[in-house]
């Protein structure tokens, strides 16, 4: 089915032809990173970050590629001993591909605005007042965010379910909680090297 290729195209592609593509999108992931000043400090959060150099760009979004791809397969083994490390790293290379849309959010001119109000130090918080396009940005930026961190969290889950054979109720609980820990030590660890 058409579908498999959108929500889980691990199982229709190749190992090693995936493995190019995720080293390729790693790359030009950690550019727009730099480029744009946002730094991948989270397994699905971005963040500006006006110092960042190349080497924390890269740094970062190896840190959350390579973190959930260690607790996935610890995990996958325990599930299923033949899971292969080539499968799962696949995953933490695949999930990252829409996160990589999100500087591009972040730098819209709108999207500044409303940075620039929101850290003036002028303006309280409780003071802060938007014009309806900005308003109008921020729903719809939002709304966009929403779908791509539910798409990457969508191919991570299927990629892992297919590079384990997961299948029962407990599989996708354990899933959860080493994503959750993913997200919070590649916090901490990132936020360490900046």
């Amino acid at each position: 089915m058409y579908w498999t290729y959108i929500f889980n195209p691990l199982a229709k592609i190749s190992s090693k032809a995936f493995m190019l593509i995720g080293l390729i999108s790693a790359v030009i992931g950690s550019f727009i990173s730099q480029f744009y000043f946002t730094i991948y400090d989270g397994l699905i959060d971005a963040h500006t970050y006006y110092l960042l150099t190349y080497a924390q760009a890269i740094t970062a979004n190896m840190i959350t590629i390579i973190l959930p791809c260690i607790l996935l397969f610890i995990l996958g083994r325990i599930i299923n001993p033949k899971t292969r490390m080539i499968d799962v790293l696949n995953t933490s290379f695949l999930y990252r591909i829409p996160i990589y849309v999100f500087p591009f959010f972040t730098n819209l001119p709108a999207m500044k605005s409303i940075e620039a109000k929101i850290n003036d130090p002028s303006i309280g918080i409780r003071n802060i007042q938007f014009s309806p396009d900005e308003t109008g940005t921020i729903v719809w930026v939002s709304i966009l965010s929403i779908a791509l961190i539910t798409y990457a969290i969508t191919l991570m889950f299927f990629g892992f379910k297919t590079a384990t054979n997961a299948k029962k109720t407990w599989h996708y609980i354990a899933f959860a909680g080493a994503f959750i820990i993913g997200e919070v030590l590649s916090k901490i660890i990132i936020r360490s090297i900046l």
